[in-house]
């Protein structure tokens, strides 16, 4: 099973437990999806226009105050990466970045996982 985009780790760890208690984790492998989000109006405009998408307030505000918010994106995702390899019933990650193709495998690499 494969979610949207789900850029909050405490959304994350909440609906790992809960399926997890529900016994659906033992049964079927979940990859959350992920993204180097470029900028902060990438993310609001992938909050309102993509359905099921969650991005943390503080993923864009991080976004907004960056200097460089491509390479922040890079980090939140590299951060988030290594987050979700830590979290009961989460087998991975689909890393998706639409008009940034070429972040993903850094991405992947930068989290220390191989493509």
């Amino acid at each position: 099973m494969q979610t949207q985009f789900c850029m909050d780790l405490d959304v994350i760890r909440r609906y790992a437990a809960r399926l997890g208690d529900l016994g659906i984790t033992q049964r079927v492998k979940i990859l959350i999806g992920v993204a180097p989000i470029p900028s902060a109006g990438a993310a609001r405009w992938m909050r309102a226009h993509l359905p099921g998408t969650i991005i943390a307030d503080e993923i864009v505000t991080r976004l907004e105050r960056a200097a460089d918010p491509r390479r922040e994106g890079l980090n939140i995702c590299v951060e988030l990466l290594q987050a979700l390899a830590t979290v009961p019933g989460i087998a991975g990650a689909h890393v998706m970045a639409p008009r940034n193709w070429e972040a993903i495998p850094e991405a992947i690499a930068q989290a220390g996982f191989t493509a």
